[in-house]
């Protein structure tokens, strides 16, 4: 599948499907189900806020310490329905939250 080579807020043929915000990732948390498998989802567009977090895509847990390490404010890009089943966060100073996107065409 090709997907554009920008965000995707930036073309107005994708859309908005679904949001969630996912409030507590003190221990290592997957994205919602019913939300990345809901009919169309190809890219989810996930906000950290409150504190930085790890995470990992290959459906392995993070830990506080191993991880790719995204600051306050930082956003992943996460394409594909299998990418977003295997997608774990974890907090690693504090208590983070996701302000999570959907999107489709």
């Amino acid at each position: 599948m090709n997907y554009p080579p920008y965000p995707v807020r930036m073309d107005p043929m994708w859309r908005t499907i679904s949001f969630e915000q996912i409030t507590d990732i003190s221990s290592a948390t997957g994205l919602t189900d019913g939300k990345y498998n809901a009919a169309g989802v190809l890219y989810a567009q996930i906000q950290v806020t409150t504190s930085d977090m790890r995470y990992r895509t290959d459906g392995t847990d993070p830990t506080s310490a191993i991880g790719p390490y995204t600051a306050t404010n930082g956003i992943i890009e996460v394409w594909g329905q299998d990418d977003m089943a295997a997608f774990r966060a974890i907090d690693s100073a504090g208590s983070s939250k996701l302000e999570v996107t959907y999107f489709g065409p």
